[in-house]
């Protein structure tokens, strides 16, 4: 997953470190989480300046050589912990989104961004989202099997969520589409106005894995709830007359996918996000891309692109997807 540019990626966060002491942008107060977040950020500067052709030691494709760093920051991202062990650590470093984040933060911007970083510029950019495990829930993850009951509740939190005049149908048995090609393990048909999934494929895709046991860059049931979800905003949009496949309309699904899920980390939704699912969603993005892909499951050649998609619906709401992504 990784490759040779992961490790210049990681040493060129160190490096940010070094550049952090000598332009005296953080003290000995200075919370180690903006600390870790400038330096991801003026990563992100560097490896624009390679993949703008401009190193004399380096090449870095804006496709798979990109990916393979975005593999890296995710792994290296902070365990699940309580706050109460983030209070008591004091060495909270990030979880994958905010690592993404602050990389691509820098990589699409300058310097002056990632000195700016302080306590108040991640809190906004984190939003509402849950960031740590429930000290009184009694597991270590958040993770739940994938089964038919939990995906029927799932379709009724996008109900509520999207709020469509026409809510499309949940089908787990297969059927042929006339209008569009399958996207498995999750497919939106228009004609029918029915996403068909293949529930063991997306019991396969929910399986909770991680780089250390299993060898595979993270996964887990949000890795299929982020797909499901994307596949129901492709009927919203199919609501709206919008066209479903082009790859505008895979970066549309994926904002509107992150405001769909920006919306599950709400209260007293039928279900609701937990700490380390958008990571999850992340990683699926890299990896398959599903949930920033067309009504025919194609998906942009750039994780990176698929990723801030997602990232600006997080961080916005629907209307800003159908402005930035007519």
């Amino acid at each position: 997953y990784f490759g040779q540019m992961g490790v210049v990626a990681v040493m060129a966060h160190e490096y940010g470190h070094a550049v952090q002491q000598q332009a005296r942008l953080v003290t000995d107060g200075t919370p180690v989480l903006v600390a870790e977040q400038q330096a991801d950020c003026l990563a992100g500067v560097y490896l624009r300046w390679v993949a703008a052709g401009k190193s004399p030691r380096f090449e870095l494709s804006t496709s798979d050589g990109l990916n393979h760093v975005l593999a890296g920051l995710i792994y290296i991202r902070d365990p699940l912990m309580t706050r109460l062990d983030a209070t008591l650590t004091g060495n909270e470093h990030g979880s994958a989104l905010d690592r993404v984040s602050a990389f691509q933060i820098g990589f699409s911007g300058n310097v002056d961004q990632c000195a700016a970083m302080d306590s108040d510029e991640i809190t906004k950019r984190r939003g509402d989202l849950p960031k740590f495990l429930d000290l009184f829930s009694g597991t270590h993850s958040g993770d739940s099997t994938i089964t038919a009951d939990l995906l029927e509740t799932t379709m009724q939190s996008l109900r509520r969520i999207y709020a469509p005049a026409d809510p499309p149908s949940l089908s787990i048995e297969p059927a042929a589409c006339p209008d569009a090609g399958p996207s498995p393990p999750a497919s939106y048909c228009p004609a029918t106005n029915t996403i068909v999934v293949d529930l063991d494929g997306m019991k396969a895709l929910g399986e909770s894995r991680t780089e250390n046991d299993e060898r595979e860059l993270l996964q887990g049931d949000n890795s299929a709830i982020s797909v499901l979800t994307s596949r129901y905003a492709l009927a919203v949009q199919h609501e709206k007359g919008l066209t479903l496949d082009t790859p505008v309309a895979a970066m549309r699904t994926g904002c509107l996918t992150g405001v769909g899920q920006a919306r599950m980390a709400e209260p007293n939704q039928p279900i609701t996000l937990s700490a380390g699912d958008t990571d999850e969603a992340i990683s699926g993005l890299l990896t398959n891309g599903l949930a920033a892909s067309d009504v025919n499951g194609r998906v942009l050649p750039a994780g990176f692109t698929r990723i801030l998609a997602y990232r600006s619906g997080l961080q916005g709401d629907d209307a800003q997807c159908y402005q930035r992504f007519p």
